[in-house]
């Protein structure tokens, strides 16, 4: 994912993060190495990660439209389980007009709305 964002701004691209974003991001920190998908990292590393995401990348707050536009795409296709969670960075990416979305989970936020959406492996592919 480094190099994915990296790769974003030197294209000069402005990078965005909703709140959700980084509490997921600390939970998969803060879970232990040894299982699924976490980092094992300790509260002072977590928090050192998660001031460069709020340094280099600019907030999308949450806010009523986005709860809104989150309410109607969870309704319009039938989401459910961890789609859940998706279905909201969908939203923010339709409210706040976010031209493309860079996601782990490409499957389940297109399941979501037809938007485009691209893995970070695929970024580094055409990296510079």
């Amino acid at each position: 994912m480094l190099t994915a964002l990296s790769t974003l701004r030197w294209r000069k691209e402005t990078l965005h993060y909703t709140p959700q974003v980084v509490a997921e991001f600390w939970n998969v920190c803060m879970r232990p190495a040894s299982a699924r998908g976490g980092f094992g990292l300790s509260p002072a590393e977590a928090e050192r990660c998660a001031r460069v995401i709020e340094h280099y990348l600019a907030v999308l707050q949450d806010t009523l439209a986005r709860y809104l536009e989150w309410r109607r795409l969870v309704v319009a296709y039938a989401v459910a389980e961890a789609v859940v969670h998706e279905a909201r960075l969908v939203a923010s990416r339709k409210v706040y007009d976010v031209p493309q979305l860079v996601t782990f989970t490409v499957d389940d936020c297109r399941r979501c709305h037809d938007i485009s959406v691209i893995a970070p492996q695929a970024l580094v592919s055409h990296a510079p």
